[in-house]
């Protein structure tokens, strides 16, 4: 039986912070798990401590690329082969438009928004997400 992100996110006691709801585990579970071991691009707004590339890594596997966004470059550190980091505020749609043309090169398949958690921000993000 395949890892799930609730399995994970309950046995995760060492690393970098975590922090999820069960309820957002749930719908990782529901619908990424299924993917897991397919080649697939994820992004993720807000990766704050790392934990949770950690958690994409081991349940979706080496063919899943992470794409991790946030506003504090110092997440930075979490970058390696399979987990490209782009430094940018959520809330502008030009940081977007960078990001599909210089970064993933091409649409992503899965978009978590952990990020700023404001009105605004989610509206812009879905604007300019949703057709990538």
């Amino acid at each position: 039986q395949p890892l799930s992100f609730q399995s994970f996110y309950n046995g995760y006691a060492k690393g970098p912070g975590i922090w999820k709801w069960s309820n957002a585990l749930a719908a990782y579970d529901r619908f990424l798990t299924p993917l897991a071991g397919k080649p697939m691009k994820l992004a993720e707004v807000g990766i704050q401590s790392g934990g949770s590339v950690a958690m994409w890594k081991a349940v979706l596997g080496a063919q899943c690329h992470i794409y991790g966004i946030d506003i504090n470059p110092a997440v930075n550190k979490f970058t390696d082969p399979m987990t490209t980091i782009s430094i940018g505020d959520q809330a502008d749609p030009n940081m977007w438009q960078n990001f599909f043309i210089a970064t993933t090169k091409a649409p992503i398949d899965a978009l978590i928004d952990d990020g700023g958690h404001e009105a605004h921000q989610m509206l812009v993000t879905l604007q300019s997400v949703f057709d990538n």
